[in-house]
């Protein structure tokens, strides 16, 4: 169950001396690294809004530049890597990058209108290389990011009868990275990045069809079966800590996932996983973005439906008071338990 100890106390709760030589090493090196990411919060530019601001000034600039792709964008890749390498002053650094992105941008779309494959063949690489070490989180992130972005862009292009097979291959990659994490791998970030964009792409889908636009694909069932799959994963990997009653238990929940999947929402089915998934893996944020994508997926669900506008927020209403009676019931019950 997700709570907050320092690693004293997870130690003392496993009965582990803090003084026994074999645990030192690695209690000084697990010391070093939150010195290290405690320093790096006190940067103004780290963290994902400071990522976000970067990628909306470097597309800005890729937009007022557009008509000249080719030669700005090496223009702008040149010299913002030549700066970015040179400069050790944070603020300089930053504005470097922001140049760097937006000719990256330019010639990346330049490269996929050619060869379509290419762009995310070279980013690969480049996000590989950002989870051998600690230190390189905006890589991984970024690198992440737009992978799962020209991958779909790509497959829309070349293939779209590919798309959600890609999609679920994406959610179970982030699935297992986060429920079975590699030594000295650091896919963290990565894997959040893969498990979100199949619910944010069906998501953007399903609201652009609200419109009267049709989607040139769709899910079928595949991505179904990759929600349920996630299921599975967990389950495996809660194998030591369940009881034969609560595997039933889980078993029974995936299957019945599966079944709401296909013929109800897979947007919800994939939503409600991801909680799961979040809350065994202590991730508090992703809980935070999966109860949001649960929120606007039932609200796309009931608006899609023949009913009119005020039946469809009448329902959203009464869907809200129930969930937070549930929500307030599970609290009491399990505050009494304790």
């Amino acid at each position: 169950m997700p709570a907050d100890f320092s690693l004293r106390q997870t130690l003392a709760c496993l009965n582990v001396s803090v003084f026994n030589p074999a645990v030192e090493p690695a209690l000084k090196q697990a010391c070093r690294i939150d010195a290290e990411r405690k320093t790096a919060k006190k940067d103004p530019f780290h963290g994902l809004f400071s990522l976000i601001v970067l990628q909306l000034a470097a597309f800005a600039c890729f937009a007022g530049l557009r008509p000249y792709a080719l030669w700005a964008g090496t223009v702008l890749t040149l010299a913002g890597l030549i700066a970015a390498a040179k400069t050790k002053n944070t603020a300089f650094h930053r504005f470097a990058e922001v140049y760097l992105w937006a000719g990256l941008m330019l010639l990346g779309e330049k490269l996929f209108f050619l060869l379509p494959a290419a762009v995310p063949s070279l980013i690969l690489p480049a996000l590989l290389s950002g989870m051998a070490k600690q230190s390189r989180r905006e890589r991984r992130i970024l690198g992440s990011f737009w992978l799962a972005v020209t991958v779909f862009a790509a497959a829309f292009r070349l293939a779209p009868a590919a798309v959600f097979p890609i999609a679920g291959l994406f959610s179970l990659a982030g699935a297992a990275g986060l429920l079975f994490p590699l030594k000295n791998v650091f896919d963290r970030e990565p894997s959040i990045v893969f498990i979100l964009s199949p619910l944010f792409l069906k998501l953007g889908l399903e609201t652009a069809a609200l419109t009267g636009w049709t989607p040139p694909v769709s899910s079928g069932c595949v991505l179904a079966a990759a929600f349920a799959m996630q299921g599975v994963l967990l389950t495996l990997a809660l194998r030591k800590d369940l009881e034969s009653g609560e595997k039933a238990l889980f078993w029974l929940s995936t299957a019945a996932l599966f079944a709401f999947a296909a013929l109800v929402s897979d947007g919800m089915a994939g939503a409600i996983v991801l909680l799961a998934v979040a809350y065994f893996t202590d991730a508090r944020s992703l809980g935070k973005t999966a109860a949001a994508l649960l929120i606007a997926f039932l609200a796309v669900f009931i608006l899609n439906q023949p009913v009119s506008l005020s039946s469809a927020a009448t329902l959203c209403a009464v869907a809200g008071l129930l969930s937070a009676l549930l929500c307030r019931y599970l609290k009491h019950r399990f505050a009494s338990k304790e």
